[in-house]
Protein backbone atom coordinates (compact mmCIF):
# COMPACT_ATOMS: atom_id res chain seq x y z
CA UNK A 1 0.00 0.00 0.00
CA UNK A 2 1.08 3.55 -0.64
CA UNK A 3 0.49 6.22 2.08
CA UNK A 4 0.00 9.86 0.87
CA UNK A 5 -0.18 12.69 3.18
CA UNK A 6 -1.47 15.97 1.54
CA UNK A 7 -2.79 17.96 4.60
CA UNK A 8 -1.04 18.30 7.44
CA UNK A 9 -3.83 16.46 9.68
CA UNK A 10 -3.70 13.26 11.52
CA UNK A 11 -3.94 9.98 8.89
CA UNK A 12 -7.35 8.21 8.49
CA UNK A 13 -7.35 4.98 9.37
CA UNK A 14 -9.23 2.64 7.59
CA UNK A 15 -12.48 0.78 8.83
CA UNK A 16 -11.66 -3.38 9.02
CA UNK A 17 -12.86 -5.75 6.56
CA UNK A 18 -16.00 -7.35 7.93
CA UNK A 19 -15.39 -11.38 7.72
CA UNK A 20 -18.52 -11.63 6.51
CA UNK A 21 -19.73 -8.80 4.03
CA UNK A 22 -23.67 -10.64 4.23
CA UNK A 23 -25.61 -13.46 5.28
CA UNK A 24 -26.62 -15.63 2.65
CA UNK A 25 -29.91 -18.12 3.69
CA UNK A 26 -30.24 -21.29 2.30
CA UNK A 27 -32.96 -21.56 -0.27
CA UNK A 28 -36.45 -23.11 1.26
CA UNK A 29 -37.09 -26.32 -0.33
CA UNK A 30 -39.63 -27.93 1.60
CA UNK A 31 -42.26 -27.49 -1.36
CA UNK A 32 -39.39 -27.94 -4.27
CA UNK A 33 -40.45 -29.40 -7.66
CA UNK A 34 -37.84 -31.51 -8.64
CA UNK A 35 -36.37 -32.24 -12.26
CA UNK A 36 -33.25 -34.29 -13.56
CA UNK A 37 -31.21 -32.85 -15.93
CA UNK A 38 -28.93 -35.50 -17.49
CA UNK A 39 -26.27 -34.17 -19.77
CA UNK A 40 -25.82 -36.43 -22.43
CA UNK A 41 -23.43 -37.46 -25.55
CA UNK A 42 -25.50 -39.49 -28.38
CA UNK A 43 -23.51 -40.80 -32.05
CA UNK A 44 -26.63 -40.63 -34.64
CA UNK A 45 -23.52 -41.69 -37.48
CA UNK A 46 -19.95 -42.51 -37.78
CA UNK A 47 -19.37 -38.95 -38.34
CA UNK A 48 -21.06 -36.97 -35.56
CA UNK A 49 -21.52 -36.27 -32.25
CA UNK A 50 -24.54 -34.82 -30.55
CA UNK A 51 -25.03 -33.44 -27.27
CA UNK A 52 -28.19 -32.88 -24.93
CA UNK A 53 -30.08 -32.52 -21.94
CA UNK A 54 -32.13 -35.97 -21.27
CA UNK A 55 -30.66 -37.49 -24.80
CA UNK A 56 -32.59 -34.23 -26.48
CA UNK A 57 -30.41 -31.57 -28.39
CA UNK A 58 -31.35 -28.18 -27.91
CA UNK A 59 -32.82 -27.86 -31.03
CA UNK A 60 -35.25 -30.32 -30.75
CA UNK A 61 -35.64 -29.99 -26.49
CA UNK A 62 -39.09 -28.20 -25.05
CA UNK A 63 -38.44 -25.62 -22.20
CA UNK A 64 -38.14 -26.36 -18.55
CA UNK A 65 -41.73 -24.67 -17.00
CA UNK A 66 -41.58 -22.64 -13.94
CA UNK A 67 -43.53 -19.91 -12.48
CA UNK A 68 -42.53 -17.10 -10.32
CA UNK A 69 -42.30 -17.74 -6.47
CA UNK A 70 -41.81 -21.18 -7.44
CA UNK A 71 -38.28 -23.39 -6.25
CA UNK A 72 -36.89 -26.43 -8.06
CA UNK A 73 -34.30 -29.04 -6.95
CA UNK A 74 -32.28 -29.50 -10.71
CA UNK A 75 -30.32 -32.95 -9.77
CA UNK A 76 -28.15 -32.75 -12.94
CA UNK A 77 -26.02 -35.44 -14.09
CA UNK A 78 -23.30 -36.33 -15.94
CA UNK A 79 -22.26 -40.21 -17.10
CA UNK A 80 -20.25 -38.46 -19.77
CA UNK A 81 -16.68 -38.49 -20.35
CA UNK A 82 -16.58 -34.92 -20.07
CA UNK A 83 -16.20 -32.17 -17.07
CA UNK A 84 -19.65 -29.40 -17.86
CA UNK A 85 -19.00 -26.23 -16.38
CA UNK A 86 -23.23 -25.93 -16.34
CA UNK A 87 -24.33 -22.37 -16.38
CA UNK A 88 -27.99 -21.03 -15.89
CA UNK A 89 -29.00 -17.72 -17.47
CA UNK A 90 -31.16 -14.44 -15.46
CA UNK A 91 -31.01 -16.81 -11.96
CA UNK A 92 -28.69 -18.24 -9.38
CA UNK A 93 -28.86 -21.67 -7.37
CA UNK A 94 -27.39 -23.13 -4.73
CA UNK A 95 -25.74 -26.24 -4.43
CA UNK A 96 -27.62 -28.87 -1.78
CA UNK A 97 -24.88 -31.66 -1.87
CA UNK A 98 -22.86 -30.37 0.76
CA UNK A 99 -24.04 -29.62 4.32
CA UNK A 100 -20.88 -28.62 5.53
CA UNK A 101 -20.44 -25.62 3.11
CA UNK A 102 -21.57 -22.22 3.39
CA UNK A 103 -24.53 -21.48 1.39
CA UNK A 104 -23.76 -19.15 -1.39
CA UNK A 105 -25.36 -18.05 -4.87
CA UNK A 106 -23.94 -19.17 -8.22
CA UNK A 107 -24.99 -19.44 -12.12
CA UNK A 108 -22.35 -21.87 -12.84
CA UNK A 109 -20.87 -24.47 -11.54
CA UNK A 110 -18.88 -27.63 -12.67
CA UNK A 111 -19.96 -31.12 -12.91
CA UNK A 112 -17.72 -33.36 -12.66
CA UNK A 113 -16.95 -36.91 -14.95
CA UNK A 114 -19.93 -39.14 -13.71
CA UNK A 115 -21.51 -37.30 -11.01
CA UNK A 116 -24.44 -35.22 -10.38
CA UNK A 117 -25.19 -31.94 -8.31
CA UNK A 118 -28.62 -30.55 -6.84
CA UNK A 119 -29.54 -27.56 -7.08
CA UNK A 120 -31.65 -25.17 -5.52
CA UNK A 121 -33.23 -22.58 -7.84
CA UNK A 122 -36.28 -19.65 -6.60
CA UNK A 123 -37.55 -18.27 -9.23
CA UNK A 124 -37.90 -14.70 -8.05
CA UNK A 125 -39.70 -11.72 -10.10
CA UNK A 126 -38.43 -12.35 -13.50
CA UNK A 127 -40.95 -14.08 -16.09
CA UNK A 128 -39.36 -14.74 -19.32
CA UNK A 129 -37.35 -17.35 -21.71
CA UNK A 130 -34.14 -18.11 -20.07
CA UNK A 131 -31.55 -19.97 -21.26
CA UNK A 132 -29.52 -22.94 -19.69
CA UNK A 133 -26.45 -24.46 -20.67
CA UNK A 134 -22.50 -26.38 -21.22
CA UNK A 135 -20.49 -23.33 -20.86
CA UNK A 136 -17.93 -25.49 -23.09
CA UNK A 137 -19.41 -23.53 -25.77
CA UNK A 138 -18.12 -26.54 -28.22
CA UNK A 139 -20.75 -28.54 -26.43
CA UNK A 140 -23.48 -26.12 -26.28
CA UNK A 141 -23.16 -25.52 -30.19
CA UNK A 142 -23.75 -29.46 -30.64
CA UNK A 143 -26.99 -29.30 -28.84
CA UNK A 144 -26.25 -29.22 -24.74
CA UNK A 145 -28.23 -26.80 -24.08
CA UNK A 146 -31.95 -25.73 -23.05
CA UNK A 147 -34.64 -23.58 -21.95
CA UNK A 148 -36.37 -22.45 -19.37
CA UNK A 149 -39.58 -20.34 -19.42
CA UNK A 150 -40.43 -18.73 -16.12
CA UNK A 151 -44.71 -18.15 -16.22
CA UNK A 152 -45.57 -14.91 -14.12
Amino acid sequence: MIRIETVDLPAVEPEPIPFALRTIEPVDISDARELLIDLTITFPDDNSVEMGINGIPYWDVQPIEARVGETHIWTVRNDTEFNHPFHLHGYFFQVIDDDSRVPEWKDSVDIPVESELRLAVYFDERPGMWMYHCHILDHAEVGMMGQLRVAP
